[in-house]
């Protein structure tokens, strides 16, 4: 069955697709059958597959087509003799120069191609808005608002499954060769599973929902590695170097997908933090004794004005904004 997508793809879109890659450079069967069916299907963008597959053909050439020196002089000698002396040199030139030409061009589409499949793709998320991403081999990732992830094209993807994060996401790893999620500071490593990770303010947290994870130092901080299993948290703070693993509510850490915070002996500093990460404001409060008062339930953070109403009222204090910063001030009593 044809997919509709693909009608849509531009020549970048069939060198970032997995099935388009492995027709191409593995000859799958199955992807083999399906693109030739597609072909047949008189596409529109039929000149767009042909040169993304041309590209990928260059890059997996590890040979050129060259005539060899013997056929190219008897060729020469031939059209030398039947032309005309004072028209020789000139055709030779011509001829070196188109030559020159075809070679810069073939070096040209090769560097090019070169740097686009050993590129990778970065996405950002702005404030306030989340967003869906598929990786290359199908798995699932939810970045939260104001989000960075960087992982390699598709044409590398199989030989590397790694992504790179600052933010927060929700993994949903699908089975396959080892997979790698890289923070600032920690590595998770799997095979399949589903995962939330948190880097924000020098602070990492990964939870594991299902499946099993693990968990290493990076470069800048190494650490000793790390077994976590469901519903177990893994905590690392870069101001103190300190690594504490505790078993927690897994809803806690992935209630961000809802667009909400459950609030379970959660500080109110904590919850104002999440909201000037999603949301890129600042909120200062005058009484700064609220900043360490505890709350439990469930804080909406769909809305930016939903979410200072609610918080407000939780405090009752009054709001009186001012560019991107937000004042709590306490209510006069009558």
């Amino acid at each position: 069955m044809i997919n509709p997508k693909h009608e849509t793809y531009k020549t970048a879109d069939f060198l970032d697709d997995i099935s388009f890659i492995n027709a191409i450079k593995h000859h799958k069967e199955r992807d083999l059958s399906y693109w030739k069916e597609w072909k047949s299907s008189g596409p529109s963008n039929l000149q767009d597959y042909e040169a993304a597959e041309l590209q990928l053909r260059l890059i997996l050439s590890s040979r050129r087509l060259k005539p060899g020196s013997v056929f190219m002089e008897s060729l020469w000698e031939d059209i030398n003799g039947s032309i005309e002396t004072e028209h020789r040199h000139k055709l030779r030139k011509i001829q070196m120069a188109i030559l020159s030409a075809a070679a810069v061009l073939a070096l040209m589409l090769l560097s090019a191609s070169l740097w686009f499949f050993n590129s990778s793709i970065t996405l950002r998320t702005p404030y306030g808005k989340t967003q869906q991403v598929f990786l290359p081999d199908g798995s699932q990732v939810l970045l939260n608002a104001n989000t960075e992830l960087r992982y390699p094209r598709a044409y590398n993807w199989k030989n590397t499954r790694e992504v790179f994060l600052k933010g927060e996401a929700y993994f949903k790893v699908s089975h396959g060769s080892p997979f790698s999620a890289h923070t600032k500071n920690l590595t998770v490593q799997v095979l399949g599973t589903e995962f939330n990770i948190k880097e924000r303010r020098g602070t990492t947290l990964v939870a594991l929902i299902r499946g099993r994870v693990a968990i290493k130092g990076s470069a800048i901080n190494p650490l000793k590695p790390s077994i976590l299993n469901p519903a177990e948290l893994f905590r690392f703070d870069e101001n103190t170097n300190t690594a504490v693993k505790t078993t927690t509510n897994p809803q806690v850490y992935t209630a961000w997908m809802d667009h909400k915070v459950i609030a379970e002996n959660t500080t109110v500093g904590s919850i104002i933090k999440d909201f000037e990460d999603l949301y890129g404001s600042r909120i200062i409060l005058e009484d700064t004794t609220l900043y360490n008062r505890v709350i439990d339930g469930v804080v909406p953070m769909g809305d930016k004005d939903n979410t200072l109403f609610v918080i407000a009222n939780i405090l009752n204090v009054q709001i009186r904004k001012q560019g991107d910063t937000i004042w709590f001030k306490p209510r006069k009593t009558p």
